[in-house]
Protein backbone atom coordinates (compact mmCIF):
# COMPACT_ATOMS: atom_id res chain seq x y z
CA UNK A 1 0.00 0.00 0.00
CA UNK A 2 1.39 3.38 -1.01
CA UNK A 3 2.33 5.71 1.84
CA UNK A 4 0.12 8.76 2.35
CA UNK A 5 2.28 11.88 2.38
CA UNK A 6 1.90 14.40 5.16
CA UNK A 7 1.30 18.00 4.13
CA UNK A 8 4.96 19.10 4.19
CA UNK A 9 6.01 16.07 2.16
CA UNK A 10 3.18 16.71 -0.28
CA UNK A 11 4.26 20.33 -0.85
CA UNK A 12 7.84 19.33 -1.67
CA UNK A 13 6.84 16.48 -3.96
CA UNK A 14 4.46 18.74 -5.92
CA UNK A 15 7.12 21.46 -6.20
CA UNK A 16 9.74 19.01 -7.53
CA UNK A 17 7.38 17.37 -10.01
CA UNK A 18 6.30 20.71 -11.43
CA UNK A 19 9.93 21.81 -11.64
CA UNK A 20 10.65 18.73 -13.76
CA UNK A 21 8.08 19.92 -16.31
CA UNK A 22 9.85 23.24 -16.92
CA UNK A 23 13.32 24.42 -17.99
CA UNK A 24 16.02 25.07 -15.41
CA UNK A 25 15.55 28.83 -15.72
CA UNK A 26 12.00 28.52 -14.38
CA UNK A 27 11.70 28.86 -10.62
CA UNK A 28 9.02 27.04 -8.66
CA UNK A 29 8.48 28.71 -5.29
CA UNK A 30 6.18 28.12 -2.35
CA UNK A 31 5.39 31.28 -0.42
CA UNK A 32 3.21 32.19 2.52
CA UNK A 33 0.28 34.38 1.51
CA UNK A 34 -1.95 36.21 3.98
CA UNK A 35 -5.51 35.97 2.72
CA UNK A 36 -8.64 37.62 4.03
CA UNK A 37 -9.39 37.13 7.74
CA UNK A 38 -5.67 36.57 8.45
CA UNK A 39 -5.75 33.12 6.86
CA UNK A 40 -2.18 32.08 6.00
CA UNK A 41 -1.91 29.80 2.97
CA UNK A 42 0.97 28.15 1.11
CA UNK A 43 0.99 29.42 -2.45
CA UNK A 44 2.94 27.75 -5.25
CA UNK A 45 4.01 30.12 -8.04
CA UNK A 46 5.70 29.41 -11.36
CA UNK A 47 8.21 32.13 -12.25
CA UNK A 48 9.33 32.01 -15.88
CA UNK A 49 11.65 34.49 -17.65
CA UNK A 50 9.62 37.08 -19.54
CA UNK A 51 6.49 36.52 -17.47
CA UNK A 52 5.91 39.21 -14.86
CA UNK A 53 3.06 37.52 -12.99
CA UNK A 54 1.90 34.06 -12.02
CA UNK A 55 -1.35 32.77 -10.54
CA UNK A 56 -1.27 31.52 -6.96
CA UNK A 57 -1.92 27.82 -6.49
CA UNK A 58 -2.99 27.25 -2.91
CA UNK A 59 -1.63 23.87 -1.91
CA UNK A 60 -3.92 23.33 1.06
CA UNK A 61 -6.86 22.76 -1.28
CA UNK A 62 -4.87 20.41 -3.52
CA UNK A 63 -3.77 18.46 -0.46
CA UNK A 64 -7.41 18.02 0.59
CA UNK A 65 -8.10 16.51 -2.85
CA UNK A 66 -5.04 14.27 -2.45
CA UNK A 67 -6.30 12.98 0.90
CA UNK A 68 -9.65 12.26 -0.75
CA UNK A 69 -7.93 10.07 -3.32
CA UNK A 70 -6.71 12.23 -6.20
CA UNK A 71 -3.26 11.07 -7.35
CA UNK A 72 -0.20 13.28 -7.46
CA UNK A 73 0.15 13.20 -11.24
CA UNK A 74 -3.40 14.42 -11.70
CA UNK A 75 -2.76 17.31 -9.30
CA UNK A 76 0.45 18.30 -11.11
CA UNK A 77 -1.31 18.14 -14.48
CA UNK A 78 -4.14 20.29 -13.15
CA UNK A 79 -1.79 23.00 -11.84
CA UNK A 80 0.18 23.15 -15.08
CA UNK A 81 -2.98 23.22 -17.20
CA UNK A 82 -4.39 26.11 -15.18
CA UNK A 83 -1.07 27.92 -15.37
CA UNK A 84 -0.97 27.59 -19.16
CA UNK A 85 -4.57 28.76 -19.45
CA UNK A 86 -3.81 31.83 -17.36
CA UNK A 87 -1.04 32.84 -19.75
CA UNK A 88 -3.66 33.63 -22.37
CA UNK A 89 -4.74 36.55 -20.22
CA UNK A 90 -2.00 37.70 -17.87
CA UNK A 91 1.13 35.66 -18.57
CA UNK A 92 3.00 38.38 -20.46
CA UNK A 93 1.25 41.36 -18.94
CA UNK A 94 3.44 44.15 -17.67
CA UNK A 95 2.22 44.64 -14.12
CA UNK A 96 2.36 48.42 -14.23
CA UNK A 97 1.15 49.70 -10.88
CA UNK A 98 1.48 53.39 -11.69
CA UNK A 99 -1.47 55.60 -10.84
CA UNK A 100 -2.23 56.34 -14.50
CA UNK A 101 -2.51 52.62 -15.23
CA UNK A 102 -4.51 51.76 -12.10
CA UNK A 103 -6.87 54.69 -11.55
CA UNK A 104 -9.74 53.19 -13.55
CA UNK A 105 -9.29 49.73 -12.02
CA UNK A 106 -9.22 50.55 -8.29
CA UNK A 107 -12.14 48.84 -6.53
CA UNK A 108 -13.30 48.23 -2.98
CA UNK A 109 -14.31 45.20 -0.93
CA UNK A 110 -16.05 44.75 2.39
CA UNK A 111 -14.31 42.53 4.97
CA UNK A 112 -14.27 41.83 8.70
CA UNK A 113 -12.42 44.36 10.84
CA UNK A 114 -11.84 42.02 13.79
CA UNK A 115 -10.37 39.23 11.68
CA UNK A 116 -7.99 41.49 9.73
CA UNK A 117 -6.37 43.62 12.44
CA UNK A 118 -2.83 42.66 11.43
CA UNK A 119 -3.42 43.30 7.75
CA UNK A 120 -4.97 46.71 8.41
CA UNK A 121 -1.65 48.03 9.70
CA UNK A 122 -0.24 48.08 6.16
CA UNK A 123 -3.24 48.97 3.98
CA UNK A 124 -5.64 51.91 3.65
CA UNK A 125 -9.14 51.23 4.95
CA UNK A 126 -12.38 52.90 6.00
CA UNK A 127 -14.40 51.59 8.98
CA UNK A 128 -17.99 50.58 8.27
CA UNK A 129 -20.01 49.26 11.22
CA UNK A 130 -18.00 46.26 12.48
CA UNK A 131 -16.42 45.83 9.04
CA UNK A 132 -13.92 47.75 6.92
CA UNK A 133 -13.72 48.87 3.30
CA UNK A 134 -10.40 47.91 1.69
CA UNK A 135 -9.09 48.45 -1.82
CA UNK A 136 -7.77 46.40 -4.73
CA UNK A 137 -6.51 47.07 -8.22
CA UNK A 138 -8.14 44.67 -10.68
CA UNK A 139 -5.69 43.08 -13.13
CA UNK A 140 -8.01 40.69 -14.96
CA UNK A 141 -11.67 39.64 -14.90
CA UNK A 142 -12.67 36.49 -16.78
CA UNK A 143 -14.70 33.30 -16.45
CA UNK A 144 -12.04 31.88 -14.15
CA UNK A 145 -12.39 34.67 -11.60
CA UNK A 146 -10.62 37.90 -10.73
CA UNK A 147 -6.91 38.62 -10.54
CA UNK A 148 -6.16 41.65 -8.40
CA UNK A 149 -3.52 43.36 -6.28
CA UNK A 150 -4.34 44.62 -2.80
CA UNK A 151 -3.68 48.36 -2.41
CA UNK A 152 -1.10 49.07 0.31
CA UNK A 153 -0.25 52.25 2.19
CA UNK A 154 2.94 52.40 0.15
CA UNK A 155 1.01 52.30 -3.13
CA UNK A 156 -1.38 55.02 -2.00
CA UNK A 157 1.57 57.21 -1.02
CA UNK A 158 3.25 56.58 -4.38
CA UNK A 159 0.05 57.61 -6.14
CA UNK A 160 -0.05 60.79 -4.02
CA UNK A 161 -3.73 60.48 -3.18
CA UNK A 162 -5.57 60.32 0.13
CA UNK A 163 -8.14 57.85 1.44
CA UNK A 164 -11.07 60.05 0.37
CA UNK A 165 -9.84 60.19 -3.21
CA UNK A 166 -9.15 56.46 -3.15
CA UNK A 167 -12.70 55.72 -2.04
CA UNK A 168 -14.24 58.02 -4.66
CA UNK A 169 -12.32 56.29 -7.43
CA UNK A 170 -13.13 52.85 -6.06
CA UNK A 171 -16.85 53.62 -5.82
CA UNK A 172 -17.05 54.66 -9.48
CA UNK A 173 -15.01 51.68 -10.71
CA UNK A 174 -16.61 49.03 -8.50
CA UNK A 175 -20.14 49.97 -9.56
CA UNK A 176 -19.08 49.96 -13.22
CA UNK A 177 -17.07 46.71 -13.15
CA UNK A 178 -19.33 44.79 -10.76
CA UNK A 179 -22.98 45.90 -11.11
CA UNK A 180 -25.32 44.85 -8.33
CA UNK A 181 -27.61 41.84 -8.74
CA UNK A 182 -30.66 40.81 -6.72
CA UNK A 183 -32.01 37.28 -6.74
CA UNK A 184 -34.49 35.28 -4.73
CA UNK A 185 -32.64 32.66 -2.71
CA UNK A 186 -35.13 30.06 -3.86
CA UNK A 187 -34.56 30.70 -7.55
CA UNK A 188 -30.79 30.78 -7.11
CA UNK A 189 -30.78 27.40 -5.36
CA UNK A 190 -33.15 25.93 -7.92
CA UNK A 191 -30.94 27.15 -10.74
CA UNK A 192 -27.84 25.70 -9.08
CA UNK A 193 -29.53 22.33 -8.61
CA UNK A 194 -31.31 21.94 -11.92
CA UNK A 195 -29.66 24.35 -14.36
CA UNK A 196 -32.84 24.27 -16.43
CA UNK A 197 -32.49 27.83 -17.62
CA UNK A 198 -36.06 28.74 -16.62
CA UNK A 199 -35.21 30.98 -13.69
CA UNK A 200 -35.04 34.71 -14.23
CA UNK A 201 -33.11 37.32 -12.37
CA UNK A 202 -35.14 39.38 -9.95
CA UNK A 203 -34.59 42.42 -12.15
CA UNK A 204 -36.83 40.83 -14.80
CA UNK A 205 -39.77 40.87 -12.39
CA UNK A 206 -39.05 44.15 -10.63
CA UNK A 207 -41.19 46.52 -12.68
CA UNK A 208 -43.95 44.06 -13.49
CA UNK A 209 -44.99 42.52 -10.17
CA UNK A 210 -43.52 43.80 -6.92
CA UNK A 211 -46.03 41.92 -4.77
CA UNK A 212 -44.83 38.69 -6.32
CA UNK A 213 -41.23 39.58 -5.50
CA UNK A 214 -42.05 40.28 -1.84
CA UNK A 215 -43.16 36.69 -1.47
CA UNK A 216 -39.78 35.45 -2.74
CA UNK A 217 -37.67 36.50 0.25
CA UNK A 218 -34.97 36.13 1.35
CA UNK A 219 -33.15 38.00 -1.39
CA UNK A 220 -29.55 37.40 -2.36
CA UNK A 221 -27.80 40.75 -2.72
CA UNK A 222 -24.51 40.46 -4.62
CA UNK A 223 -22.74 41.65 -7.77
CA UNK A 224 -22.70 40.51 -11.38
CA UNK A 225 -20.11 37.75 -10.95
CA UNK A 226 -20.82 36.80 -7.33
CA UNK A 227 -17.26 37.47 -6.12
CA UNK A 228 -16.81 39.89 -3.19
CA UNK A 229 -20.40 40.88 -3.78
CA UNK A 230 -21.26 41.85 -0.20
CA UNK A 231 -19.77 45.26 -0.97
CA UNK A 232 -22.82 46.18 -3.09
CA UNK A 233 -24.55 47.32 0.11
CA UNK A 234 -22.19 50.30 -0.14
CA UNK A 235 -23.49 51.29 -3.57
CA UNK A 236 -25.74 54.36 -3.60
CA UNK A 237 -29.43 53.42 -3.36
CA UNK A 238 -28.86 49.64 -3.16
CA UNK A 239 -30.47 49.42 0.27
CA UNK A 240 -33.32 51.70 -0.81
CA UNK A 241 -33.96 49.47 -3.81
CA UNK A 242 -33.99 46.33 -1.66
CA UNK A 243 -36.39 48.05 0.73
CA UNK A 244 -38.68 48.94 -2.15
CA UNK A 245 -38.60 45.35 -3.40
CA UNK A 246 -39.33 43.89 0.04
CA UNK A 247 -41.85 46.54 1.00
CA UNK A 248 -40.23 48.10 4.06
CA UNK A 249 -37.54 47.59 6.69
CA UNK A 250 -35.39 44.49 6.45
CA UNK A 251 -32.64 42.49 8.11
CA UNK A 252 -29.29 41.86 6.46
CA UNK A 253 -27.60 38.52 7.10
CA UNK A 254 -23.92 38.50 6.03
CA UNK A 255 -23.71 35.04 4.50
CA UNK A 256 -20.12 35.63 3.25
CA UNK A 257 -17.87 38.27 1.68
CA UNK A 258 -19.52 37.33 -1.62
CA UNK A 259 -23.15 38.11 -0.81
CA UNK A 260 -25.63 39.06 1.88
CA UNK A 261 -29.22 37.94 2.42
CA UNK A 262 -32.03 40.45 2.88
CA UNK A 263 -35.10 39.36 4.86
CA UNK A 264 -38.15 41.58 5.30
CA UNK A 265 -38.74 42.69 8.88
CA UNK A 266 -42.23 41.37 9.49
CA UNK A 267 -41.88 41.42 13.26
CA UNK A 268 -41.80 37.63 13.50
CA UNK A 269 -38.02 37.24 13.69
CA UNK A 270 -36.07 37.30 16.95
CA UNK A 271 -32.73 39.07 16.56
CA UNK A 272 -30.89 36.50 18.68
CA UNK A 273 -32.25 33.68 16.50
CA UNK A 274 -31.02 35.41 13.36
CA UNK A 275 -27.57 36.01 14.84
CA UNK A 276 -27.31 32.41 16.00
CA UNK A 277 -28.20 31.33 12.48
CA UNK A 278 -25.45 33.50 10.99
CA UNK A 279 -22.86 32.20 13.45
CA UNK A 280 -23.83 28.59 12.81
CA UNK A 281 -23.59 29.01 9.04
CA UNK A 282 -20.22 30.76 9.36
CA UNK A 283 -18.85 27.94 11.49
CA UNK A 284 -20.18 25.04 9.43
CA UNK A 285 -20.63 26.21 5.83
CA UNK A 286 -18.37 29.18 5.06
CA UNK A 287 -14.64 28.99 4.39
CA UNK A 288 -12.67 30.82 7.13
CA UNK A 289 -11.26 33.34 4.62
CA UNK A 290 -14.80 34.13 3.35
CA UNK A 291 -16.52 34.93 6.65
CA UNK A 292 -17.74 38.53 6.73
CA UNK A 293 -19.36 38.98 10.15
CA UNK A 294 -21.22 37.15 12.91
CA UNK A 295 -23.60 40.06 13.39
CA UNK A 296 -27.00 40.80 11.90
CA UNK A 297 -27.84 44.25 10.50
CA UNK A 298 -31.10 46.13 10.16
CA UNK A 299 -32.07 48.69 7.54
CA UNK A 300 -34.69 51.31 8.38
CA UNK A 301 -36.55 52.61 5.33
CA UNK A 302 -37.71 55.77 7.11
CA UNK A 303 -34.25 56.70 8.38
CA UNK A 304 -32.38 55.29 5.34
CA UNK A 305 -29.89 53.84 7.81
CA UNK A 306 -28.19 50.51 8.40
CA UNK A 307 -27.11 49.50 11.90
CA UNK A 308 -25.92 46.47 13.84
CA UNK A 309 -28.74 44.64 15.61
CA UNK A 310 -28.08 44.54 19.34
CA UNK A 311 -28.75 41.12 20.82
CA UNK A 312 -29.65 41.15 24.51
Amino acid sequence: MQKILNYNEFKEVIRKRIQERFDDDTEIEINKVIKNNSQELDSLVILRPGYSVSPNFYLKFYYENYIKGENLQSIVDSIIRKYNESNNDIGRMNLDMSYSNCCDRITFRLVSKEKNTGLLESIPYIPFLDMVIIFYCVVVIDDGGIASVRVSNYMMDEWEIDIKQLFCLAKINTIKLFPKKLYSLESMIRNMLYRDGDDKELDDYFESDKSFIRDMTPLVVTNSNGINGASVILYPDTLKEVSEVLGGDFYILPSSIHEVLAIRDTGEFQSNELENMVKEVNESCVLPEEVLSDHVYHYSEGLDRIEIVNVS
